[in-house]
This record gives C-alpha cells, sequence and structure tokens, in this order.
C-alpha cells in the first residue's frame, strides 16, 4: 500500500536538530540572541532595515495596525479571498474590514478592486500575495501614496517572490511573513514584520513583549532585571530562541527550497496543460519570481465571466470538483480548498451575497491546490499527475 502524498510537508535536517540542541545547552530558550541573529539575517535578505520575529503572520498584522492606532471608526481594505487570518486583526482591533474582489488568474486584488472598496473611513489597505505570486503593486503603491491610505502586505505566502530587486513585503509600509509548516520557511509557528519606519518597529517591538521596551535578554546582558515602558496596552507574542535557531537554518536552505517548488510547478503546468478543466497557476513575466507556496489550479471550463453570471453552471462545476477530490483521496494524493470566500464566514458577518466579489467567490469554490513541497519526490510529483489525470477519465 503506498504512502499518501500530503499536501506539504516541512523539510528539516540534522542541521536543524543540531541548533536546536545547542539552544537547549546554552540555557536560554525564549526570545534572545538566536531571535536577534534571525531578525538580523532576514532584513539582510529582504532589504529593509528592521525586522521584528513574533509568534505568527496573524500577531504581525494585529501588533501593525495596533502601532498605527487603527481602531473603531477606522475601515480597512482586504481581500474577500484567502485566509481568515489575514483579517481577524483588524476586527479585534475594533476597525471595519472592506472586502475587495480578486483578479481570478492571479488570485490577487488590484488597485481597480481596492479602489471599489474604498470608504471615508479607510484608513489601510492590506494586500496579500497569494500562493506566492506578487500582487501588481506600482499602481497599488501609487494610489495609496496619493490618497494618504496606508499599504500592509500580508506576505504570508511569498516570502522569498520579487518583482525585479523588491522582495514580497517591502512594498508598504510595513510587510507581515508567516513561518507555518505550509510556507517557504518554517519554525513551526511564527511570523516577522518588516519596516524601514523605525518608529513603527518600535512600537510592534513593544507590542510583542507586553509593552516593555527592553527585552529579557537585553536586561540580562546588562544584570538590569527592570523593564521599562508599559505605556500601551500590549501581548505577549514572541517568537522563541529554539524557533529562531531552526529559522536560521531554515533561511540558509531557502534558495534550494524556492529552487525545487518552482521545478514541480513546473513539471505540473508542463503534465497538466492538455486538460481543459483546469485553469492551471498563471505564470508571470520574466522580472516577477513565483515562489509556488501553493500550486492551486482552478476547475473551470470556458470562461471566469461565464460562470459567475450562471449560477447552475457554477453548481455542477462545484459537484464535479467534488468528485475530482474524493477520486484523488482514493489514489492517496491530498487536494484541498485553496482559500475561504471571507465575506460569508460567521465571524465577519455571514450570509453575504457573493454579487459584490463575485471572483472571490467563485475562487472559493472551485480553486484547489495540489501537493508541492521541497521535499517531493519526482515520484510523488508523477503520482499527483497521474491521479488527476485518472480522476479527471472518470468524469
Amino acid at each position: 500500500m503506498s504512502s499518501v502524498v500530503p499536501l506539504a510537508r516541512p523539510s528539516f535536517g540534522k542541521e536543524e536538530a543540531q541548533a536546536v540542541k545547542e539552544v537547549l545547552a546554552s540555557g536560554w530558550v525564549s526570545q534572545g540572541p538566536r531571535v536577534e541573529a534571525f531578525e538580523t539575517r532576514l532584513s539582510e535578505l529582504l532589504g529593509c532595515r528592521y525586522v521584528c520575529a513574533v509568534n505568527s503572520c496573524t500577531s504581525a498584522i494585529m501588533l501593525v495596525l495596533r502601532a498605527l492606532d487603527i481602531g473603531v471608526g477606522d475601515s480597512v481594505v482586504v481581500p474577500a479571498f484567502g485566509c481568515a487570518a489575514s483579517a481577524l486583526p483588524i476586527l479585534e482591533t475594533g476597525a471595519r474590514p472592506l472586502f475587495a474582489d480578486i483578479d481570478p488568474a492571479t488570485f490577487n486584488i488590484s488597485w481597480h478592486t481596492i479602489e471599489r472598496a474604498l470608504e471615508k473611513r479607510t484608513r489601510v489597505v492590506i494586500v496579500a500575495h497569494m500562493f506566492g505570486q506578487i500582487c501588481d503593486m506600482a499602481l497599488i503603491v501609487k494610489e495609496c501614496r496619493r490618497r494618504g491610505l496606508i499599504l500592509i502586505e500580508d506576505a504570508a505566502l511569498a516570502f522569498g517572490a520579487r518583482k525585479g530587486e523588491r522582495r514580497a513585503g517591502t512594498f508598504g509600509l510595513a510587510g507581515c511573513l508567516s513561518f507555518h509548516p505550509r510556507k517557504m520557511v518554517t519554525t513551526g509557528e511564527g511570523g516577522a514584520v518588516c519596516t524601514d519606519d523605525s518608529d513603527l518597529a518600535a512600537r510592534v517591538r513593544e507590542g510583542r513583549n507586553y509593552g516593555a521596551s527592553r527585552t529579557a535578554w537585553v536586561r540580562f546582558q546588562k544584570a538590569d532585571g527592570s523593564p521599562k515602558g508599559f505605556t500601551r496596552l500590549a501581548f505577549n507574542c514572541k517568537l522563541t530562541d529554539l524557533q529562531a535557531a531552526i529559522g536560521l537554518v531554515q533561511l540558509q536552505r531557502l534558495p534550494g527550497f524556492l529552487a525545487r517548488r518552482r521545478q514541480i510547478a513546473g513539471f505540473y503546468s508542463d503534465q497538466l496543460k492538455s486538460f481543459s478543466q483546469l485553469k492551471l497557476p498563471s505564470i508571470p513575466a520574466a522580472e516577477w519570481e513565483h515562489v509556488f507556496q501553493a500550486y492551486v489550479c482552478t476547475f473551470l471550463t470556458g470562461s471566469y465571466a461565464e460562470v459567475v453570471s450562471r449560477p447552475r453552471r457554477l453548481r455542477s462545476l462545484e459537484k464535479d470538483l467534488v468528485s475530482l477530490k474524493s477520486s484523488l483521496s482514493k489514489h492517496d494524493v491530498a487536494a484541498s480548498d485553496a482559500g475561504q470566500f471571507l465575506p460569508d464566514l460567521p465571524v465577519f458577518g455571514g450570509e453575504r451575497s457573493p454579487r459584490e466579489w463575485p471572483y472571490a467567490y467563485l475562487a472559493s469554490r472551485l480553486a484547489f491546490a495540489l501537493p508541492i513541497y521541497p521535499g517531493m519526490f519526482g515520484s510523488d510529483a508523477r503520482r499527483v499527475v497521474n491521479a488527476v489525470g485518472a480522476a479527471l477519465a472518470e468524469q
């Protein structure tokens, strides 16, 4: 009996194990010198002045919004398709999320869809770079500056992606990263804020450290146990040295991880291009570097606009996609929905009409992810392709 090809799997080796062992032997396992080293290395890779490591990307977004004093009476634009974690921090601050539709070919929002969502009380725009591909940022950056809107990037799914020399997370005032096991590098759980703004960086650091302006590690080095700060409501969102030690090794392996992801994605695209039922991931121009956090297809024949305007056709495709995923499961190949239609989730009000965000709704119903991860064997990638072919032949 063959093992299941999982949707994702983190890649660890002896180096990560040794790094954790060294931290345990040091006697300092909470936020300390490894976290500082991890932040420094991230800053070098991204080309930004400040990095603040935290316990998740959700916390990163929340800390940035709180540092900017976003709250009751404010509104924040966020994609209507993706992960609830992008929008939940908005609710936590007391602000109101305004959902923007997406481009169904890339799953990213654009200035066109952002503009339609704006209102007078909008202060912030959060863009999410979906599945490893950077949004078309030029016009978004230009218009946010012109209108005085604060731009934040949810780069959880795009660490390492770039356009030209600019990396995901460095286009706006702040970029928020994730180091979850499905991401390009992992610390188990974890995240980071990157920015060139010194005041924002200082506020985020205090915010992650329950309001203290000096970390325990700094106080320990100076033999001064007295914390300072506590001028604002804050939280405990710290990353540990155990996690950062793993992250430092993972960053060394990042180029190889990204190359392997692109190699698998290229194989999938070459092998699946003949299936008319699938819309494959769009491949950007040469100056855009896609990192394929996920390999997401849309189960669709005909045009996106055609299906959006025909609810009965959409329901038929949904039914066929359920059958396809069931067949993949029988072939021991994992597959999952690519993302959520956020306006429909109970926490955001629920039961919202998809007519305002038709392409976000379509993606939530018809987009699905296939397995992709750096340690994936070529034979497993072939199993995925064969299983997809067999599943489609059954329909």
